[in-house]
């Protein structure tokens, strides 16, 4: 597998055109789905240096970290429609790259039940399906169902 490039999004202007291209792919409504009509403060609020890292690989997509339990961050992913016929060497190679910039002993997923396309495609990269948590996301500002899965450093 050729290596992928990720580039750190560190300015509020870099993160602003994340911010465009999801919007432009129509993956706000997957990225932000606790959003009823997320806006850019939103993001960039969500995205504060500090509390995110947003990561950025050319022609195939974005990974980017939140907190959540722990040390253990919540990541999440959004792939550019072009590269969707890629998207398990973009995830694969997404997760390579965090555990190789940071320390921490696992990565935890929490999707939206409702987003069963996606569980084919993390289980063959590597996450384990934990179990759903009723009602522990939101969908444009009202509870679902959340299914956890966690990588493990390996």
């Amino acid at each position: 597998m050729n290596e992928l490039h990720f580039e750190l999004m560190q300015t509020v202007e870099q993160r602003a055109q994340i911010f465009e291209m999801l919007k432009a792919c129509n993956l706000l409504r997957i990225n932000m789905h606790a959003w009823q009509d997320p806006q850019l403060e939103d993001w960039l609020r969500m995205t504060e240096n500090g509390d995110s890292d947003v990561w950025y690989a050319a022609g195939y997509g974005i990974y980017y970290l939140t907190q959540a339990f722990g040390i253990s961050p919540l990541a999440h992913f959004a792939i550019w429609p072009e590269a969707r016929n890629e998207a398990e060497k973009f995830l694969c190679a997404a997760v390579k790259h965090a555990f190789t910039v940071y320390s921490f002993p696992a990565v935890i997923g929490l999707t939206p039940s409702k987003f069963r396309h996606v569980f084919p495609l993390i289980r063959r990269c590597g996450f384990e399906i934990l179990g759903m948590i009723p009602g522990a996301v939101q969908i444009k500002g009202k509870p679902a169902d959340g299914v956890l899965s966690i990588y493990r450093r390996r």
